[in-house]
């Protein structure tokens, strides 16, 4: 092709490719009326890169949403591949597990020690990190696929944002104390042995959905939902007990987004420095500032 022929088609290739970006993004683009939709997702991460995490996965604003998805990933990898698949321009991934870790063994994390002492009393208090434990358990890494992914930390300063791609830690414990008013923790865990622990799966079950009717963000639990909070937990027994138990805590961590993005500091208190480590906790209703 002669030169002056290459530069003219050269030219129209530009151009059309110009206008099917334009096209794409008017596609992409809700009506002036219609808000953009942000994606929630929250994961309930095992300590340990090839155990399994509860993820939940939730679409709509930062008022309303609904539950899209709940997946037992079986590795951190699954976890990044989740969250690839799923996200949209604006994402926030809430995350149940040490995000910052930079204390030397033998030590705690700062937000660890405060949390102790805001929530110790109805015994929620944190499990400890440092930072030999955040890298042999490969935590590290999973912070890392989330960043090859493009999410940053939502805490800046003493700003928090939810614009993009963001992150934060949070922990189920303490937002159920806040968030349901509760003077105790749910008690749903191995450790109160097997008949207690589906008693508290049980109020825990019925406190998530009532998350769908809160005077706070709703999310409702859609299709899926409905139905995995209708199972039968009489019968639930190992490892599908845990499942289940995974699952309701990535759900809560899902909300937990949206509460952040709703009432970004004025309903959150954000417990330690984006530079040490912290945690996102919910604030009582009536402390909403």
């Amino acid at each position: 092709m002669p030169l002056a022929g290459f530069c003219v088609w050269h030219r129209i290739q530009v151009k059309v490719g110009q206008i099917a970006s334009v096209v794409s993004r008017l596609r992409a683009t809700p009506p002036r009326n219609q808000p953009m939709l942000t994606t929630f997702i929250g994961i309930d991460a095992s300590w340990r890169a090839h155990n399994p995490s509860g993820v939940a996965v939730a679409r709509g604003t930062p008022s309303e949403a609904t539950l899209m998805a709940l997946i037992y990933a079986q590795t951190h990898n699954d976890v990044a591949a989740i969250v690839k698949e799923h996200q949209s321009e604006t994402t926030i991934v809430t995350i149940d597990a040490p995000l910052v870790v930079t204390n030397p063994a033998g030590t705690c994390r700062n937000c660890e020690r405060s949390i102790g002492r805001e929530f110790g009393r109805f015994g929620a208090s944190a499990h400890t990190m440092n930072l030999p434990k955040f890298e042999r358990y490969g935590l590290g890494r999973l912070v890392g696929l989330l960043e090859n992914l493009c999410f940053e930390h939502g805490i800046e300063g003493d700003r928090i944002r939810t614009d993009g791609l963001r992150m934060f830690e949070v922990y189920p414990h303490p937002a159920h104390i806040r968030l349901f008013d509760r003077d105790a923790i749910v008690r749903y865990k191995s450790r109160y042995g097997v008949a207690q622990r589906r008693v508290g799966l049980c109020e825990l079950r019925d406190l998530t959905a009532q998350l769908a009717i809160g005077d706070g963000p709703r999310l409702d639990p859609g299709n899926d939902g409905r139905a995995f909070l209708s199972l039968d937990l009489s019968i639930t027994r190992g490892k599908s007990i845990k499942r289940y138990e995974d699952l309701l805590d990535g759900w809560l961590c899902a909300y937990l987004a949206m509460n952040i993005a709703c009432w970004d500091k004025d309903g959150n208190e954000v417990f330690g420095t984006r530079e040490d480590g912290y945690i996102v906790v919910p604030r009582r209703s009536e402390h909403r500032q």
